[in-house]
């Protein structure tokens, strides 16, 4: 009966992440939960009592990110006279969701039997956003009358559930590779045709999202994947055919298909240079995690009503400034060494074809950090986490 029960819990949560951005709930301004965050609560208390009945993990790395949960919360702590109550209770709840979206790695890693299952569903779910993603592109070509609610028009570009293309491309090109685990796995005949097909399905919706960001990070993840092969001339082919298509599917004569486009580029930039700026007034541990929207309104760096729900005001366009900017040198020292002893928890003893997927994952998924606050967009960091929360490491 408990097995049946985790069969459908495990069957619920791929659904739960195949809607995307489609099932988010809005509780108040500044708010939002989905069901991923249900989840991942579920998962914390299930952690939390596994942990006081055996008082200690196998996995260390939980006492680094308890350190950067602690710097963060002083953060807001000494911040919270400048934002009032309200404002610093909900930037604390973002804090409590990513503790809660790392327990998943945990409770995978306690309850290695269900590791199969996991890496199944999260196959199906993310089959189910590239034939979404298909549909939304013929049949709802932009988000205009969504605009309201903080999301971009994104005209003529396929953005899924995730209901942003830059977003849905750093899935793809992430969710590429790990369709790539299964093909390269593969024994039948059969397995490999059906894996081929949704690989180059996953690599046209990520064309189609026209995310310069994305194809960068399918790029570093060939180079990596080749190099730990030892591919040097695959390697540089795959880059020229991956980098011809994105030339060939470009249109310069509308704004966002156009892969020169400098409008974008320059809202980018805004936001790391107030990002940029809020670090240097807070360099050592920051204004809080994530109290970024509420520091910027503050400062007169983002003003009116929207900016209290336009998405684009709760981040940093870049992870990495975003960390600096909301936990300081210190925090973002403490949660960068918490992610490298995840990787040191994980690769101990694994095959050649584990660790080369891995790797190319885990480097797209860095480097996309560089261009969006994809290290914290929830929806990614839960298929990242429970694809290397289901790497069955030999470490004893």
């Amino acid at each position: 009966m408990k097995i049946k029960l985790l069969h459908l819990f495990i069957l619920i949560v791929g659904i739960i992440f195949s809607l995307g951005q489609v099932g988010r709930i809005s509780l108040f301004p500044g708010v939002v939960i989905n069901g991923l965050d249900i989840i991942a609560g579920i998962s914390a208390v299930i952690v939390l009592i596994q942990f006081f009945r055996k008082k200690t993990f196998r996995y260390q790395s939980y006492k680094r990110l308890l350190l950067f949960a602690g710097v963060s919360l002083l953060a807001l702590f000494i911040q919270s006279s400048h934002y009032g109550l309200g404002s610093t209770l909900v930037a604390s709840l973002y804090l409590f969701r990513l503790l809660c979206y790392w327990s998943i790695f945990y409770l995978l890693k306690l309850n290695p039997a269900c590791s199969q299952d996991v890496r199944k569903v999260m196959l199906g779910s993310g089959v189910i956003v590239v034939i979404l993603g298909f549909i939304q592109y013929i049949y709802y070509p932009n988000l205009r009358n969504l605009f309201y609610l903080g999301w971009d028009e994104h005209l003529f570009r396929l953005f899924s559930t995730f209901l942003d293309p830059n977003f849905a491309g750093a899935y793809f090109a992430i969710f590429f590779f790990f369709i790539l685990f299964f093909l390269l796995k593969a024994k039948k005949r059969n397995q490999q045709i059906i894996y081929s097909f949704f690989s180059l399905a996953t690599l046209l919706a990520l064309y189609l999202t026209y995310s310069r960001t994305a194809i960068i990070m399918l790029v570093v993840g060939v180079v990596v994947l080749f190099a730990i092969y030892g591919k040097k001339f695959f390697m540089l082919l795959s880059i020229f055919i991956l980098l011809f298509g994105f030339v060939a599917f470009a249109n310069r004569g509308i704004e966002g298909l156009d892969p020169l486009r400098i409008a974008s580029s320059k809202a980018r930039l805004q936001t790391m240079q107030n990002g940029f700026t809020i670090f240097l007034q807070n360099p050592v541990i920051g204004i809080g995690f994530n109290a970024i929207r509420y520091e910027q309104i503050r400062q007169g760096l983002r003003v009116g009503e929207f900016s209290l729900v336009s998405h684009a005001d709760a981040g940093v366009d870049n992870s990495y400034l975003f960390l600096l900017a909301t936990t300081g040198v210190v925090g973002a020292s403490l949660y960068l060494l918490f992610l490298r002893k995840i990787i040191n928890e994980t690769v101990v003893g694994l095959e050649k074809l584990e660790r080369a997927i891995l790797g190319s994952l885990g480097a797209s998924f860095l480097v996309g950090g560089l261009f969006m606050n994809l290290l914290f967009f929830s929806p990614i960091l839960f298929f990242v986490i429970c694809f290397v929360g289901t790497i069955r490491s030999k470490k004893p």
